[in-house]
C-alpha cells in the first residue's frame, strides 16, 4: 500500500504555535521571577574588560563610563550565582558600585565617589552620598557613556542593525543557533524564513564529483532572487563569491567554511541594500558576525548521526579569549575540526522504495537497472516488435551473454524476457546525497591600544582547510543510459536485423560494474586576513582604516572512469567512425559484465582520464570610515558617517585532462575527447564612497507632540567598476515610537547589480561570437508562418552595452512591546521589492514577438516575390546576446513574535516564532508578455516558510521543542499551471509541504572551584542532546532527485554535545 502524504496548511502550523504559547501562559501562576543562577567564569582584571565579559556571560545589559572604571582591578568569579551576586563579588573592594535602573532593568556601574567627569562624556549631576547603604536608597545617577561607534574588527556602519531598527533586520543570535541544534551553517540557513533557498556542494554530490570547484560555492537566495544578488559579509566585509565562468557558473560566497561555533550572530537585511553594503545587494544582505569579546576558555566536542544511518559527524572546537597588559591587549584564538561522513542513497532505502512506487516502469528502468541491462523503446508510443509479445516496450537482456552472442541478438532473443524488469539498488551504493568531508580551521583576533583611548590596532587571521575524497563507481552517465538509433550496427532491433524488420530506436540501460570507478580528491584552502587602525578625532569623532585580503586555493584530481565525459565520446558513432566497431568490441554494452568482466588493462588503457582542477581566487578591500556627532539640537544629536571603499577581486583557473595515449589513438586524436578548459584570469575593481546620517526629530529632550520619539536614517553610495557603468543608490528609513509600546517604521532602499564581467567582455578563454545555428520559430510578421530548422547567423557572446540591474525595496513595519506583558515582542513588516532592467538571454521567438522593442536584434532580408504586401522580409540573422529586458516584483509579510515569561517556581518559558509569507513573485520576461506569478515555485519563492520554538529553563535544566515548516510548491514535473504550462504531472498537483518537529534537552553542571579529578573535568560543563526530525519524517517526494531539496534527507538526526568553560 502506498502511503499518502497529507497536505499541511499554514493554518495547521500556526495552530501548533499558538497551542504551545497557550500552554505556557496557562501554566503560569505568578509573574514575579526569581533570579535564575548562571555559571560564571570571570578572570580578575581591568574593569573595562571584565564588565564586558560579565555582560556576555550573564546576558545582562550593563553601562559604565569607561574613563571612570578603566584601570580598576576586579576580582575573579567562578561558580554558579545569580547575576547580582556575581557582580557584587566581582566588584568587592574595587571602589565600584552597581545599581539597576527600575525602568529599563539595565545595570550601571561607576565609582563610589566619581572623579570629575569630562564634559563630553558626562552630564553633571549632584554628587550622591558615598556610603553604600545610602546608594541603595537613591535613584540611579544619570550619566552618558560615550558609545564606541566604530568597532574595528567588525566593520559596522552608523545605522542600527538590530531587530528594532528603522530598517527591517532579522537577527539570528548565538542562542538561537544553539536552540536550533544546528551543527553547521547549512542547517541555520535552511531554517531561516527570509532565505528562499540555500545549498552547498555537500547537498549536490554530482557537482563535486565531475568538476570539483563547486565545492567553493554556496547558493544563498533571498526573496527568490538569484544567489549572486545576495551580498554575503563576514564581520561587515564582503567575501568573494564563487565565480568561475565556463566551468561551474557563479554563486554567492562560500559560507560553509565558517564553523557554526564561531558565530556570534547573523544579521539579515531582507531587502535591497546597496547604499549600505555595495553592488549586488538586490535580494538582501547576510552579515555573519564572529565571536570576539569572549574572555576565558571554552572547549566543546560533539557527535551526531542519523538514526537511519549515514552523515555521522564528529566535531571539536576550542576558544580562548585573553586580556593582557592590564586590558590594553585583548584577543581570541579559536580552533575547530569537523569530520562529516557521507550520506548515500543506499542508506535511504525507504526513499528508493517510494521512488519505485511513484515512477512509471520505464522511468524506473532508467534509474534502477543492474547488469545485465534492460533495452526499451525510445519513442513514447509503439512496441519493440518481439515475436509473441505484442505491445511490449521493454525487455531484459539475456543473462550470460558473450561478445559474440551479444552481437548476434535479434528481437526473437528477447521472447523469454519481454516485459520483465528486476529493479536493483546497486548503483546507489556510493551515490551520495551528502558528500563526505573533513575540515579544520584556526582563527585569531587581536586588539591592542597603541595610545590609550586614542589609537587601537586590530587584526584578524584565519585559515580553513576542507578535504573531500569521493568514490563513486556507479555514476549516472552515458554508460548507464545509451541511445541506439534504428540503424545502429549493434542494435538488436535495427532495420533489417531479420528480413523485413522495421528498425526501432532504443535506449539501453546498463550498469557498468567492471568499468573504472570515478574518484575525486579535492582540497580547498581559504586564507583571510584583516589589519587596521581605529581611533578618535577630538572627542566626538572616531575613525577606522583597514584592509582585508582573502585567498582561496582549490586543488583537485578527478579520476574519470565510467563517466559521461569519456563514454559519451567513446561510444559515439560519429566520433572517429573508423574505430567504432573496435571500441564496441573492447567494451560491448550488451555483454553480461557480471560474468565476463573486462580485463584491468582495458581500464588502464582506455578508461583512465584524470581531470586536474586548479583554481585561485583573490579578493581584497580597503575601507576608511569616520563617524561622529554633527550637531546637537533640541531633539538630540545629529550623527553622521563618511567612508570610502576599494574592492578588488580576481580568479584564475584551469582544468586540463590527462589522457592515455592508447585512448587518444583509438579516438582518432586528443581533440575527439573532452577538451581542456584553460583560461588565466578575470578580475574587477570597484571603488565607492558612502555616507550615513541619523537625524532625531523628536526625543526625550524635546517632544512637541505626544509621541515618544521620531528618527530619520539616511544612507547613500556612489559606486563604479573599472569595466561597467557606475551607479548611485540611496536608502531612507523612519522610526516613529508612538508610545513606549508601539513603534512604526518605514523604509525605501535601493539596490543595483553590475553585469557579470563575462557578460560584457571576452575573458581570456575564447569562443565564437558569430555562429550559424538552426532555428525553429513562428514569424508573427510573416503571417505567423512556422519555419523549421532554418539556418540563421546568430550573434552570441558578451554584450558591452548591458546596463546594471536596479531595484527598489519598500518596507512598512509595526513593533509591539507592551508594558503589561513584559518580555513580549511582536513585529509585522510588509515588504515589496521591484527589480527592473533584469538581464536575460532572449530566445529567437521572444525577439520576434517583441521586434518592435528590439528591431536591431532581428536581421531581415528582402521579401519573396510571392509574399503578401504586408509581410516583412525573411529572417536572415538574430542577436541572442544578453539584454536588459525583464523585470521582477515580489511582496509579502514577515512576522516575528518572542515572549520570555519568568516565573517563581516553574522557571522561565521562552516562545519564539518567525514566518515569511510571499504574496506574489511576478516575473515579466519581455515587455509584451503578461507577468507570471512564480510564487509557490522553486524559481520564485515559497508561499509560506517559518519556524517556531518553545523553551523552558529552570536552574540547571533546559528543554525545548521546535517546529519547521515549508509550504508546498509547483515545478515542471507537477500538473500544468500558469507557472509551468508544460508541466508533466508526474508529481501530482504539487510537491508536498513539510512540517518537522525537533527536540532539545540540556543540563548544566554547577561549577565548583574545589572539585578535583573527574569531578573537576565535569564541573562547569553543559550537556546537550538534540533530536532533529523527532518523528523521522521522510522528505516530500520530488521525482527530480527523489526528495524535496527544502527538506533534510538525513531525517531523524541525533547529536550530543559537551561544552566546558574554564
Amino acid at each position: 500500500m502506498i502511503p499518502m502524504r497529507l497536505h499541511l496548511s499554514p493554518s495547521r502550523f500556526f495552530r501548533a504555535q499558538f497551542l504551545c504559547l497557550w500552554f505556557v501562559v496557562s501554566t503560569l501562576v505568578l509573574t514575579a521571577a526569581e533570579a535564575p543562577k548562571k555559571v560564571f567564569n570571570l578572570e580578575a582584571g581591568d574593569a573595562v574588560v571584565t564588565l564586558n565579559a560579565f555582560s556576555a556571560q550573564s546576558g545582562e545589559q550593563i553601562v559604565f563610563p569607561v574613563e571612570q572604571v578603566r584601570g580598576v582591578a576586579t576580582r575573579s568569579v567562578r561558580g554558579e550565582f545569580a547575576s547580582a551576586a556575581a557582580l557584587e563579588q566581582m566588584l568587592a573592594d574595587s571602589g565600584l558600585i552597581a545599581m539597576r535602573d527600575a525602568k529599563t532593568g539595565a545595570l550601571a556601574v561607576r565609582r563610589a565617589t566619581p572623579p570629575p567627569a569630562p564634559k563630553e562624556t558626562t552630564r553633571a549631576e549632584p554628587t550622591p552620598p558615598t556610603r553604600a547603604e545610602d546608594q541603595r536608597a537613591l535613584a540611579m545617577t544619570k550619566f552618558e557613556v560615550t558609545d564606541k561607534r566604530i568597532d574595528g574588527l567588525i566593520n559596522k556602519g552608523l545605522l542600527a542593525t538590530d531587530e528594532n531598527a528603522a530598517l527591517h533586520y532579522s537577527v539570528i543570535t548565538r542562542l538561537d543557533i544553539e536552540r536550533m541544534g544546528a551543527t553547521n551553517i547549512e542547517e541555520v540557513f535552511r531554517n531561516t524564513p527570509e532565505i528562499t533557498a540555500y545549498s552547498t556542494p555537500n547537498q549536490d554530490a554530482s557537482v563535486v564529483q565531475i568538476v570539483g570547484p563547486g565545492s567553493l560555492a554556496s547558493n544563498l537566495r533571498m526573496r527568490g532572487f538569484d544567489a549572486l544578488q545576495t551580498t554575503v559579509l563576514i564581520n561587515g566585509r564582503r567575501i568573494a563569491r564563487a565565480s568561475f565562468p565556463n566551468l561551474v557558473g557563479s554563486a554567492s560566497g562560500d559560507l560553509s567554511r565558517i564553523p557554526v561555533g564561531a558565530i556570534e550572530r547573523i544579521e539579515i537585511l531582507p531587502s535591497s541594500g546597496s547604499a549600505m553594503y555595495g553592488g549586488g545587494a538586490i535580494g538582501g544582505v547576510v552579515n555573519v558576525i564572529l565571536r570576539k569579546d569572549y574572555r576565558g576558555r571554552e572547549l566543546a566536542v560533539s557527535f551526531g548521526t542519523s538514526t537511519g544511518g549515514g552523515s555521522t559527524e564528529y566535531s571539536a572546537s576550542y576558544m580562548h579569549g585573553f586580556s593582557l597588559n592590564g586590558g590594553r591587549t585583548t584577543g581570541t584564538l579559536s580552533l575547530t575540526y569537523r569530520d562529516r561522513g557521507a550520506l548515500a542513497f543506499s542508506q535511504r532505502t525507504a526513499m528508493l522504495d517510494r521512488a519505485l512506487r511513484r515512477l512509471t516502469t520505464e522511468a524506473a528502468i532508467g534509474t534502477f537497472t543492474q547488469m545485465p541491462g534492460v533495452i526499451r523503446l525510445s519513442a513514447t508510443t509503439g512496441e519493440l516488435g518481439i515475436p509473441g509479445a505484442a505491445g511490449v516496450r521493454f525487455a531484459t537482456l539475456p543473462a550470460g551473454l558473450t561478445n559474440a552472442q551479444a552481437n548476434a541478438l535479434t528481437p526473437a532473443s528477447f521472447a523469454a524476457t519481454a516485459g520483465k524488469f528486476t529493479p536493483s539498488y546497486d548503483r546507489f551504493q556510493d551515490n551520495f546525497i551528502y558528500t563526505p568531508s573533513k575540515s579544520a580551521s584556526v582563527s585569531s583576533t587581536v586588539e591592542h591600544a597603541l595610545i590609550r583611548d586614542r589609537v587601537t590596532l586590530y587584526s584578524e587571521l584565519s585559515f580553513t582547510r576542507n578535504d573531500q575524497n569521493i568514490r563513486n563507481p556507479k555514476f549516472f552517465g552515458a554508460g548507464t543510459s545509451y541511445g541506439m538509433s534504428a540503424t545502429h550496427p549493434f542494435n538488436p532491433f535495427r532495420t533489417g536485423v531479420t528480413p523485413g524488420f522495421v528498425g526501432r530506436a532504443v535506449i539501453l540501460n546498463v550498469l557498468p560494474v567492471d568499468a573504472r570507478e570515478n574518484t575525486t580528491d579535492m582540497r580547498r584552502d581559504a586564507y583571510r586576513g584583516v589589519l587596521g587602525l581605529r581611533g578618535k578625532i577630538g572627542e566626538k569623532w572616531e575613525w577606522s582604516l583597514d584592509g582585508t585580503s582573502e585567498v582561496t586555493v582549490i586543488r583537485g584530481d578527478t579520476q574519470i572512469g565510467a563517466d559521461n565525459i569519456v563514454l559519451a565520446s567513446y561510444f559515439s558513432q560519429t566520433t572517429n567512425p573508423a574505430t567504432f566497431a573496435q571500441r564496441w568490441s573492447l567494451y560491448n554494452l550488451l555483454v553480461d559484465h557480471n560474468v565476463y568482466p573486462v580485463p584491468e588493462s582495458f581500464n588502464n588503457d582506455y578508461l583512465n582520464v584524470v581531470g586536474r582542477q586548479r583554481y585561485w581566487q583573490y579578493a581584497s578591500n580597503l575601507i576608511a570610515r569616520a563617524t561622529g556627532d554633527l550637531y546637537d539640537w533640541r531633539a538630540g544629536t545629529i550623527k553622521g558617517s563618511l567612508g570610502t571603499e576599494a574592492y578588488w577581486w580576481q580568479y584564475e583557473g584551469k582544468r586540463p585532462y590527462d589522457v592515455t595515449p592508447a585512448l587518444a589513438t583509438l579516438m582518432g586524436g586528443r581533440n575527439n575527447l573532452a577538451n581542456d578548459i584553460l583560461f588565466t584570469k578575470q578580475g574587477r575593481r570597484t571603488d565607492s564612497v558612502f555616507g550615513e546620517l541619523i537625524v532625531p526629530l523628536i526625543g526625550k529632550k524635546w517632544r512637541p507632540v505626544p509621541v515618544e520619539s521620531l528618527e530619520l536614517n539616511f544612507s547613500g553610495r556612489f559606486e563604479e567598476t573599472n569595466d561597467s557603468t557606475a551607479a548611485t543608490t540611496g536608502a531612507v528609513a523612519v522610526k516613529l515610537a508612538l508610545t513606549r509600546d508601539v513603534t512604526l517604521r518605514a523604509s525605501r532602499t535601493e539596490g543595483f547589480f553590475p553585469p557579470e564581467q563575462s557578460s560584457i567582455s571576452l575573458a581570456d578563454y575564447r569562443f565564437a561570437t558569430s555562429i550559424t545555428n538552426n532555428f525553429t520559430f513562428v514569424d508573427p510578421r510573416r503571417g505567423r508562418l512556422a519555419q523549421v530548422n532554418v539556418p540563421l547567423t546568430n550573434a552570441a557572446g558578451p554584450n558591452p552595452d548591458l546596463k546594471s540591474e536596479t531595484s527598489i525595496s519598500d518596507n512598512f513595519g509595526l513593533i509591539f512591546t507592551p508594558r503589561f506583558a513584559k518580555g513580549l515582542r511582536l513585529s509585522l513588516d510588509f515588504w515589496k521589492t521591484s527589480k527592473i532592467d533584469a538581464i536575460r538571454t532572449p530566445t529567437l521567438q521572444q525577439l520576434l514577438d517583441n521586434e518592435a522593442f528590439y528591431p536591431e536584434r532581428v536581421a531581415r532580408g528582402p521579401k519573396l516575390a510571392t509574399d503578401p504586401a504586408d509581410w516583412a522580409g525573411v529572417v536572415t540573422g538574430v542577436d541572442t546576446r544578453a539584454i536588459n529586458f525583464s523585470s521582477i516584483e515580489t511582496d509579502g509579510i514577515d512576522a516575528q513574535v518572542s515572549y520570555a515569561i519568568p516565573t517563581d517556581h516553574l522557571g522561565e518559558f521562552t516562545f519564539r516564532a518567525r514566518q515569511t509569507f510571499t504574496n506574489h513573485f511576478y516575473t515579466t520576461i519581455t515587455p509584451a508578455t503578461a507577468p507570471v506569478d512564480s510564487v509557490e515555485t522553486r524559481d520564485g519563492a515559497l508561499k509560506w516558510k517559518g519556524n517556531a520554538s518553545i523553551f523552558w529553563n529552570r536552574d540547571e535544566w533546559t528543554s525545548g521543542i521546535s517546529a519547521r515548516y515549508t509550504h508546498s510548491y509547483k515545478t515542471e514535473t507537477t500538473l500544468a499551471s500558469s507557472q509551468f504550462p508544460g508541466g508533466t504531472g508526474v508529481d501530482g498537483d504539487r510537491i508536498a509541504s513539510d512540517l518537522v518537529w525537533d527536540y532539545q534537552v540540556g543540563y548544566k553542571v554547577a561549577y565548583r572551584a574545589d572539585a578535583r579529578g573527574w569531578r573537576g573535568w565535569v564541573s562547569g560543563t553543559q550537556w546537550t542532546v538534540n533530536v532533529l526530525n523527532v518523528f523521522d519524517r521522510m522528505p516530500p517526494w520530488f521525482s527530480t532527485g527523489f526528495y524535496s531539496r527544502f527538506s533534510d534527507p538525513r531525517m531523524r538526526y541525533v547529536s550530543f554535545q559537551v561544552k566546558k568553560s574554564f
